[in-house]
């Protein structure tokens, strides 16, 4: 049980860094713009007040991460995988967001599930030895 453990855990690891750094590229493409008009459906921002928000996560979710593979707060790793899963499923399922079609639906349900993991993944368990 230990390996699949570690396993989930460096799972964890590596989908919120990739959230974490794709909120921070999205965010620089988003501020650097003269006249920011982004809007993602699903999140509840747009323009400049998403790429600061952006941001905001991006370096709390680096930030977050380096902090629990070090050991310490990783009690963070789970509220942030949490937040991000929160984000996430609020957006695409309980949002006046629309899906194209079922292949979107079915992608958003994998998208879920893999953060959902990641959720799962980041609980500490055990005692430190």
């Amino acid at each position: 049980m230990r390996p699949l453990r570690l396993l989930l855990k460096l799972y964890s690891y590596a989908v919120n860094i990739a959230v974490a750094l794709a909120s921070l590229a999205m965010s620089a493409v988003i501020l650097r713009t003269k006249n920011p008009t982004l809007h993602l459906g699903w999140l509840p921002w747009s323009g400049e007040d998403l790429g600061s928000i952006l941001a905001a996560v991006g370096v709390a979710g680096v930030a977050v991460v380096l902090l629990s593979v070090a050991g310490r707060l990783q009690w963070l790793l789970v509220l942030f995988s949490l937040a991000v899963l929160w984000l996430v499923v609020r957006g695409l399922f309980f949002s006046p967001w629309q899906f194209a079609g079922s292949a979107e639906f079915t992608q958003a349900l994998w998208i879920s599930g893999a953060l959902l993991l990641s959720v799962i993944g980041a609980v500490p368990v055990g005692k430190k030895t």
